[in-house]
């Protein structure tokens, strides 16, 4: 895949002082990738704040595309269930994103809500290496008095499965969940896995897994890097998702609410506006324009209209990027001489001064792929797909045996969560998130 080397203009960090220091908000009302590319190539560690967390999942599968390899990361959320406001892994994870976005730099995408939520990191670790020999029964016991939840399949932080000779783990200190095989007692390799796929992505020599049960709470600003700065889209929005985000987790908490209370999201901001910090919003009201990055017109399904634009861009000295998953679109692009992006995007963008033009699926037929985000507890892994099928039995932890019938984005609270559909004997049904599939055992 051919890739460009971008200018300079275009993006935010030229912007005049005035954006990052006085009043002045960004006008700038394109969406999908094309917040990505004015992004590139940040100077310093760059924390980006969205509305809403599928925004910020949207932004770093963009960014993947455009810029691979390329440091980008997500802050999860803590989830606002029963479950997931006293989960012990979701904040060591949080706080192990954190650590590593303040080491690396890079970008770190984030919800409004994912700033206020608790962090922390992990406690006591015990060290496993390949070539060494270690009594099964006591790690189990170990993993269990750490504060790890056996599960059926291991794609979520604080999980773990022994299947006959091979554990899997998934300490929130890492990217990917670890695997150890074992023969008899001796730990034949260590290897990370894809919670996804459920496949190795590499090996390991030696790792430290670490205790939920003795993580240390820390705030997001313990670890917020000294020269990092601070990008807000949709500021007004973002407010109001911080408030109804707080006001769920009281409700969810009941009265616990004030023995874990979320910090105001005004003072989050007052934090943030002491350094560096650019605000972008679709509003033209109290802001002004700095970049000219625009959206492109959709083709609406009308190739020969797509194939024409694109041999007008060509001719005006235009790099253009098909970005799809489609073979059958990839096919059509080639034949328009049209560069494969090297995967989807949300919605594509034109910058007139970079000569680059991407288009995706929404400016072909109206309709985007669901990005990845890099969200691993937005979808169940590729496993549960292979082994679930409409009509199929399933035991469910608490409530006994179910059929399950398909999955269902679900509206909770204003955030829409994928789910199965479970129905119970004299017709009654479950919608059972995503996050509480290891109450699920698959018949």
């Amino acid at each position: 895949m051919k890739k460009i080397s971008a200018p300079g203009r275009n993006r935010i960090w030229n912007l005049d002082e005035s954006f990052w220091t006085g009043g002045a908000a960004l006008h700038f009302t394109p969406d999908g990738a094309a917040r990505c590319w004015i992004c590139r190539n940040p100077p310093a560690p760059a924390l980006l704040v969205f509305p809403d967390k599928k925004q910020a999942e949207a932004f770093c599968s963009d960014w993947e595309v455009l810029f691979p390899g390329e440091a980008v990361s997500l802050l999860h959320e803590i989830p606002l269930t029963p479950r997931g406001v006293r989960d012990k892994a979701m904040p060591v994870q949080r706080g192990e994103t954190l650590a590593r976005w303040r080491a690396e730099g890079g970008i770190l995408a984030a919800s409004s809500g994912a700033l206020l939520g608790p962090a922390g990191r992990g406690g006591g670790e015990i060290r496993i290496a390949a070539g060494g020999e270690y009594s099964r029964e006591q790690l189990l016991d170990w993993l269990v008095h750490a504060g790890y939840e056996r599960s059926d399949i291991v794609w979520a932080p604080g999980q773990f499965i022994f299947r006959g000779y091979i554990l899997d783990v998934f300490d929130p200190a890492y990217a990917h969940p670890l695997r150890f095989e074992f023969f008899d007692e001796t730990v034949e390799s260590v290897r990370s896995f894809s919670p996804r796929t459920q496949t190795s992505v590499g090996l390991l020599d030696e790792v430290a897994v670490h205790s939920l049960s003795d993580s240390k709470d820390q705030t997001f600003f313990d670890l917020y890097p000294e020269d990092a700065v601070s990008v807000h889209f949709d500021p007004v929005r973002a407010s109001a998702s911080a408030d109804s985000y707080a006001m769920l987790w009281r409700d969810v908490l009941g009265e616990e609410a004030g023995l874990n209370p979320l910090p105001e999201w005004d003072d989050v901001i007052l934090k943030l506006a002491s350094r560096p910090r650019l605000r972008i919003t679709p509003s033209a009201s109290f802001s002004k324009k700095g970049v000219s990055v625009e959206d492109i017109a959709p083709f609406r399904g009308n190739m020969e209209k797509f194939r024409y634009a694109c041999s007008l861009w060509q001719d005006e000295g235009y790099s253009v990027f098909l970005a799809t998953a489609n073979p059958r679109i990839l096919a059509f692009g080639e034949e328009a001489h049209v560069l494969p992006a090297g995967g989807p995007l949300s919605a594509g963008f034109i910058d007139a001064d970079a000569r680059v033009a991407y288009i995706s699926d929404l400016e072909l037929a109206g309709i985007s792929e669901r990005p990845s985000g890099g969200d691993i507890m937005s979808a169940p892994p590729g496993e549960w797909g292979e082994r679930l099928s409409e009509g199929q039995l399933m035991i469910h932890e608490d409530y006994g045996l179910c059929v399950f019938r398909g999955s269902e984005e679900v509206v909770a609270g204003g955030e829409a969560v994928d789910s199965l559909i479970l129905e119970f004997a004299g017709g009654g049904r479950l919608f059972v998130p995503v996050l509480m599939l290891h109450k699920l055992t698959p018949l």
